[in-house]
């Protein structure tokens, strides 16, 4: 009897594959033998999942966004008001193993999405998804501020994301996890006024 496939668990094991030969070879020294041995199949059976290199990069980019927008997810369903907001942004920082080497990958994908028509959508795609989670978060931990402050407060407070989570990897003994923390919760006081995030946020 055939063996049966789950092609999109397949495909997901692949985009992972991907992601970790990024990791350790960066976006210009993967190579599709690269990917597939961390697979653990060959570079045809990638090109049946995959038509190209730019494909696996896109299906990389996509397999980290999940994974990250499920623990933001489960962030703020453990929170509320500005405990959400502060809860979810430490999700977006590389604070531990896991996410550092995520965001190396982060860094990697800006980089090639500069040069890369497909990536640099796909970017975008992704990062119009992260302002407005954080635009409704800052609705709800601010009811009282009108919707275009909202959204200009969401800006700043991704923006603000974006350059911790550089400096951390740049110079991770000067980020220490509750360093970021207190900067987060002196911006979001600074931008939503009283009444700072408590101390219950992982």
């Amino acid at each position: 009897m055939p063996k049966l496939v789950d092609h999109e668990q397949r495909r997901r094991e692949i985009a992972e594959a991907t992601w970790r030969a990024i990791d350790e070879c960066g976006a210009d020294g993967v190579t599709m033998r690269a990917i597939a041995e961390r697979a653990g199949c060959t570079t045809g059976r990638l090109n049946h999942y995959f038509r190209s290199q730019d494909d696996l990069l896109i299906a990389a980019l996509q397999h980290a966004y999940r994974n990250t927008a499920a623990r933001m997810t489960r962030a703020a369903e453990q929170h509320t008001g500005r405990d959400a907001l502060l809860a979810v942004l430490l999700e977006a920082l590389p604070v531990d193993d896991t996410r550092r080497g995520e965001y190396r990958v982060w860094l990697t994908f800006w980089g090639q999405a500069m040069t890369n028509g497909a990536l640099q959508a796909e970017h975008q795609r992704r990062y119009d998804a992260w302002h407005q989670l954080l635009t409704r978060l800052v609705r709800t931990a601010a009811p009282h501020i009108p919707a275009k402050r909202a959204a200009n407060v969401a800006e700043s407070l991704a923006a603000l994301a974006d350059g911790l989570g550089v400096q951390a990897i740049m110079h991770p003994a000067s980020a220490r996890p509750q360093h970021l923390r207190r900067l987060l919760e002196l911006s979001i006081t600074q931008l939503l006024g009283d009444a700072p995030a408590t101390t219950d946020a992982a």
